[in-house]
C-alpha cells in the first residue's frame, strides 16, 4: 500500500507484511520438498525464514495455494482476460501459471512489498513479464483504488477475476466489507472472485492481526453485491484440507499418525451456510447473470506447476558433507541433493556440480539418479577432491572458468552454512578473474535448526 492506511493500524502494518515473507518461505519449502505439487521458481529469494514451520502450516498454504490456482486456471478456461491480485505479497502465481498473451495482470499490495519485489527481481534476473503483469503500489482499502487500475489500463467492461487471498481478516470488519463490495461494483460486466475469510471465533488469531471474520459468507457477499458459489472449507483453522492429504497419499508420503505429519483427515467441503466453530475457508463469487461458477474442483494429482525456465547459463552446486561412519549420506546431505534436484527440474538445461571429496560427490549423483531417476541428472559434473568449503570453490571455479556460458550459480548447502559459502565462492571466483557470475546462495531448508548454531560455530573454525 501507498501509506499505511487508516483501516490498518500502524503497528499492525508491518505485521501484515512479513506475512508475505513467512508466504513465501513456505512456498519456498515445498518447492523444495513437494516440487510436483507445487513449483515456485522464485520463492527463495524472499523468505528468509528457516523452513521450520510445523507440516500443519505447510499444510494449509499448500492446499490455499492449489485452491488459488484451480480457480485462476478455471476462469482462464472460461475466457476472463483481466485478473486483479490484492494483497499479492511476494507471490508469482502468475508467473508459474500459464497465461494467454491475451490475459492482462494487476497484482496489488503496499508500496514497501511491491519495491522489495521489484528490487529482488531485478537482482536475481527475475522475468517481469511487463506489460502484461503490472505491479501497484497502492492502498488497497482506498475507495479510488479501482480509478488508480484504470489509470494503468484495468477495463472495467472486459470480464475480470479478483483475488484476495489471505488478505480480508486483517482489516476492520466495515473496511473488508467495503473492499468486498467496491470489488463488485467496479466491474461492469462478468466478474468472479475468490476471497480467504475466517469465521467469527478465529477473530484475534495470529496474534490479535486477525480483525474480521464471519460465520455466514453467503449473507456477507450477497450483500456486497456478489452471487454466492461456494465456501471451500479447511478441515481444521490450523490444518490443511484433503487437498494436499490427497497429494501425499498419491506419492506414499501420508502418515496420518506420525509424530512429523500431522495432517487433517477431515474433508474439505463446501457449505453455504452459517459456520459455528473456528474454520479457515476459501469463498467463490461471481456477478449476476453470470452462469460460470468458475470453481469445481481441486486437482490433486501431481503435474508441473511451472513452465521450465531456460536454464542453459546456470551451474547448480550441491556441496558435499562428511559422510557418516557407515559410509551412507546423513538426512542433511540427502536434502541438498533433493533442493538441487528442485532446481534442476526448474531450470531446464542447468548442469549440477556435485562436488565433495572422500565419496560424497559420486554418492550425491547415485543417490540423485535412485530417487529420481537417470533423466533427472543428465547434465552432471562431478568434483570429487574437495575437502573443505575452500577447496570445493577452487576447484569448482576451474570448472566455471572453462565454461564461460555459466551466467548463474546456485549455491546449495544448508542454513547455517550458506552465507559463509557464497561468501568464499565470490572471494575465489574474484580471484579468478571471474567477473560476470551471479551467485546466489540456496539453503537447504531439510538442516535441522536446532543444530544450526552449534554447526555454524564448528564451520568457523574451518578452512
Amino acid at each position: 500500500m501507498s501509506s499505511t492506511p487508516a483501516s490498518l493500524d500502524a503497528s499492525l502494518s508491518k505485521p501484515v507484511r512479513d506475512t508475505a515473507d513467512k508466504i513465501s518461505s513456505s512456498r519456498a519449502l515445498l518447492t523444495s520438498r513437494y516440487p510436483s505439487f507445487l513449483t515456485d521458481p522464485y520463492a527463495h529469494h524472499f523468505g528468509t525464514m528457516n523452513a521450520s514451520r510445523p507440516t500443519s502450516s505447510l499444510s494449509r498454504i499448500a492446499t490455499r495455494t492449489r485452491v488459488f490456482d484451480c480457480f485462476v486456471e478455471s476462469s482462464l478456461e472460461n475466457n476472463y482476460t483481466q485478473f486483479i491480485s490484492l494483497g499479492c505479497g511476494y507471490d508469482f502465481r502468475f508467473d508459474r501459471l500459464d497465461l494467454p498473451s491475451s490475459a492482462t495482470i494487476y497484482e496489488v499490495d503496499q508500496k514497501e512489498v511491491i519495491q522489495n519485489k521489484l528490487e529482488k527481481m531485478k537482482q536475481h534476473s527475475i522475468p517481469s513479464k511487463q506489460p502484461q503483469i503490472k505491479r501497484v503500489p497502492s492502498d488497497i482499502t482506498s475507495p479510488t483504488l479501482f480509478k488508480e487500475l484504470q489509470s494503468k489500463g484495468f477495463d472495467p467492461s472486459l470480464p475480470t477475476c479478483i483475488i484476495a487471498e489471505g488478505l480480508l481478516y486483517y482489516f476492520s470488519p466495515e473496511v473488508a466489507r467495503g473492499v468486498i463490495r467496491r470489488c463488485r461494483s467496479a466491474c461492469t460486466d462478468k466478474v468472479c472472485g475468490m476471497f480467504s475469510a475466517v469465521s467469527e471465533e478465529a477473530i484475534g488469531g495470529m496474534g490479535g492481526l486477525f480483525r474480521w471474520g464471519s460465520d455466514d459468507v453467503s449473507q456477507t457477499f450477497t450483500q456486497q453485491g456478489w452471487e454466492f458459489s461456494t465456501a471451500l472449507v479447511l478441515g481444521e483453522a490450523r490444518c490443511g484440507g484433503d487437498c494436499f492429504n490427497d497429494f501425499l497419499k498419491e506419492v506414499g508420503e501420508y502418515q496420518p499418525d506420525s509424530s512429523e505429519i500431522k495432517l487433517s483427515t477431515t474433508l474439505m467441503t463446501e457449505t453455504s451456510g452459517p459456520l459455528t466453530t473456528k474454520k479457515t475457508f476459501y469463498v467463490a463469487c461471481h456477478s449476476e447473470n453470470n452462469e460460470h461458477k468458475p470453481f469445481s474442483e481441486i486437482e490433486t494429482q501431481t503435474r508441473d506447476s511451472a513452465s521450465s525456465i531456460d536454464g542453459s547459463d546456470t551451474v547448480v552446486v550441491v556441496l558435499g558433507k562428511k559422510l557418516m561412519k557407515n559410509g551412507e549420506m546423513s538426512n542433511e546431505l540427502k536434502g541438498r541433493v533433493l533442493r538441487a534436484a528442485a532446481l534442476n527440474a526448474t531450470f531446464s538445461n542447468a548442469t549440477i556440480i556435485f562436488s565433495g571429496g572422500l565419496g560424497e560427490a559420486s554418492q550425491m549423483l547415485s543417490y540423485a539418479r535412485s530417487t529420481f531417476g537417470p533423466s533427472s541428472c543428465s547434465n552432471v559434473v562431478l568434483e570429487d577432491q574437495s575437502t573443505t568449503t575452500r577447496t570445493n570453490a577452487q576447484l569448482v571455479s576451474s570448472i566455471i572458468k572453462r565454461n564461460p556460458q555459466w551466467k548463474k550459480v546456485y549455491i546449495v548447502t544448508s542454513v547455517y552454512h550458506n552465507n559463509r559459502a557464497v561468501g568464499i565462492f565470490q572471494e575465489t571466483l574474484s580471484a579468478e578473474g571471474i567477473e560476470d557470475v551471479s551467485i546466489f546462495g540456496h539453503p537447504n531448508f531439510f538442516a535441522c535448526p536446532e543444530s544450526a548454531s552449534k554447526n555454524e560455530q564448528r564451520h568457523k573454525t574451518k578452512s
